[in-house]
């Protein structure tokens, strides 16, 4: 919880969630198996992810991604899905092993406990609406979207004005400002699931994400599911 004050209260500047304790908690937290990295020569936890079973949050809570997108149209797969959340790495940590070693844990708790889709919400920074409507035209193009699982954002959290614009626009410089996650997921062979989110909690715009087991990468296999 310390981390990730850190990272989405101090990092990010949300000044709406400064509070006293320096810690970032929901009432999800309680019904959720924490992932951690630790670096123990400091004894720091240095990478995060939270993940809620299906059967859990149907007994108790529901998923996080219900209070932006609608999702009762996924409701055969809900008891044997997995959602993440909360995912975050300190800083000094970035782009070394902390990532991989959490995906290492959550390929063994998905295996262990037989689930047949990771699910959650990929957060994105976006300033103005035609940086949007880019990363919103790219994906788009490059196939990662799916209309199979009819999810879609309330109504409360619908964004106005999504485009998909024709030109104007250059793939790889797109895909370059994708937030290290959003780019990870599609690594992994995660689809997009519908028009995205508007997160007023966080200033983000979340895009709901369904890896299907199934449809896992064979690098992912390689790497992760083999161990």
């Amino acid at each position: 919880m310390r981390l990730r004050y850190q990272v989405f209260v101090e990092e990010e500047k949300n000044m709406q969630m400064l509070n006293e304790s320096g810690l970032e908690q929901d009432p999800y937290d309680v019904y959720c198996d924490h992932l951690i990295v630790k670096d123990v020569d400091h004894d720091t936890v240095v990478g995060t992810y939270r993940l809620l079973p299906g059967r859990r949050a149907a007994a108790h809570i529901g998923f996080y991604s219900e209070t932006e997108f609608d999702l009762s149209e996924f409701h055969d797969y809900k008891d044997h899905a997995l959602e993440l959340g909360r995912s975050c790495i300190h800083p000094a940590y970035r782009g070394g092993k902390a990532i991989q070693l959490l995906w290492e844990g959550i390929a063994g708790y998905s295996e262990q406990h037989h689930h047949s889709h990771l699910i959650g919400c990929a957060s994105v920074h976006v300033p103005a609406l035609n940086e949007l409507n880019e990363i919103y035209s790219m994906l788009r193009k490059k196939q990662v979207w799916t209309d199979h699982y009819g999810i879609r954002p309330l109504e409360t959290h619908r964004i106005a004005g999504l485009n998909v614009l024709e030109s104007g626009w250059n793939e790889k410089e797109v895909f370059r400002r994708l937030p290290p996650l959003m780019k990870g997921y599609q690594w992994l062979g995660a689809q997009i699931g519908g028009d995205p989110a508007y997160d007023s909690q966080f200033d983000t715009v979340d895009f709901f994400i369904v890896l299907e087991k199934e449809r896992v990468t064979r690098k992912y296999k390689q790497h992760f599911l083999s161990r």
